[in-house]
């Protein structure tokens, strides 16, 4: 319904977005064009990178350079976001490829979210009101 209800907008009221809308039953990259509607996509099972490019995309320099850190991390589990934390917190690389992107020219992390949906649509967030490597992740309650 939430992928619905944002591809019935006119899109021309925004500049061109990309976003993921997930629940239990799956996971839809949506792509807003700044006119028209919004397209979107299902994402299949598995490790996906968005950036401002398309999911997965190795011409994204960032996808290209963390996908396989993520991919090869060890998964998650809802205590432990350890592997994961670390690649969050990873400003180091050439300029364009940091994952952590440090503050430069008005743009830079400033906030970072892990996000688990089990198939019983539980949900878990874990938030760092900070650039992940100074800032703690703390769980924030689900609204109901």
């Amino acid at each position: 319904a939430a992928v619905a209800a944002i591809q019935a907008l006119d899109a021309a009221g925004w500049r061109g977005f990309n976003m993921v809308i997930a629940d239990a039953h799956g996971a839809y990259f949506v792509h807003g064009l700044g006119r028209g509607h919004a397209e979107a996509r299902l994402l299949g099972p598995g490790v996906h990178m968005v950036t401002a490019h398309e999911p997965n995309d190795p011409e994204s320099p960032r996808v290209a350079r963390h996908l396989s850190r993520f991919q090869a991390a060890a998964a998650p589990d809802l205590d432990n976001w350890g592997a994961w934390q670390a690649i969050l917190a990873d400003r180091s690389g050439p300029e364009g490829t940091e994952i952590n992107i440090p503050p430069r020219g008005g743009f830079g992390t400033v906030c970072s979210a892990l996000v688990a949906l089990r198939a019983t649509g539980e949900c878990f967030w874990d938030f760092a009101a900070g650039a992940p490597d100074s800032a703690a992740y703390s769980r924030v309650a689900p609204a109901q």
